[in-house]
């Protein structure tokens, strides 16, 4: 092999070829390789996403229960008391603040 290396033609040099091989035809080579193994990587990493996604799905189960219990958050009434101690002491607040203000 190192015989042909210096082996010259009339037209060409084997020493400038592999130079220009190794310059230029190798690099562009290496970096479509690496943009190829790139997104193969990315193309696998995004499959294997969807499969654990899929893995959590276990079925749909419903359960449909029609009683009559009311939680207390469910009550208008309280909803109402509560708006109007709320309302209250909002105005307790505002109202003392504007007294320490005159004095």
């Amino acid at each position: 092999m190192s015989e042909l290396l210096y082996w010259n033609c009339f037209w060409f040099d084997w020493r400038e070829i592999l130079s220009f091989l190794k310059t230029t035809v190798m690099t562009r080579y290496i970096k479509i390789s690496r943009f190829v193994l790139r997104r193969a990587l990315y193309l696998f990493l995004l499959s294997f996403m969807n499969v654990i996604a899929f893995a959590q799905d276990k079925g749909i189960d419903v359960d449909i229960n029609v009683k009559k219990e009311h939680s207390w958050y469910q009550q208008p009434w309280i909803w109402v008391v509560g708006g109007a101690i709320f309302i209250l002491l909002l105005v307790a607040l505002l109202r003392s603040g504007g007294a320490r203000n005159k004095g």
